[in-house]
């Protein structure tokens, strides 16, 4: 008798079963679909939520994550949850520098609340090959934190 395993895929690797009779068979045959189905219960059943996390991620100290996109030429920055859930921003304002490679000095850019994250002025433009960074401001206007995106990430 010759058992084939799908996994197998040379003929040379065919269990050769011709010494076994029917039920010494059957019971090998048996145990091969009780380890397939053992396999198959540890799967997780439920459905794990994907990352909604748009742009470069960045953790914050508390759980929390950022997200920072460019749409429109316009720096978007987006706030997550320890889920990677999207959630209300957590600031009012952020401020943004950086340095583009296609002119001198730096530029600045403020961002504020619009829709579900903080948006710039569409600023920024091509090619993105630059740091951003941004620091984000309380209701008093007072730096509570500067993060540092590579926008090339994006890319």
């Amino acid at each position: 008798m010759l058992i084939k395993v799908p996994a197998l895929e040379r003929e040379s690797e065919v269990l050769h079963l011709g010494a076994m009779n029917t039920s010494s068979c059957l019971r090998l045959l048996g145990l091969w679909v009780g380890l397939l189905a053992m396999a198959g219960a540890q799967t997780p059943t439920a459905a794990v939520k994907e990352s909604q996390i748009v742009g470069i991620e960045r953790a914050l100290g508390d759980g929390n994550y950022l997200g920072l996109a460019v749409e429109g030429n316009a720096l978007v920055l987006r706030f997550y949850d320890d889920e990677k859930q999207l959630i209300a921003p957590l600031f009012q304002r952020a401020s943004a520098w950086w340095k583009p490679v296609n002119l001198t000095g730096r530029d600045r850019a403020v961002l504020n609340l619009s829709g579900d994250g903080l948006k710039s002025p569409p600023k920024v433009r091509p090619p993105l090959v630059f740091f951003v960074t941004i620091t984000l401001l309380d209701e008093a206007g007072e730096s509570t934190g500067s993060h540092r995106f590579d926008l090339g990430e994006l890319e």
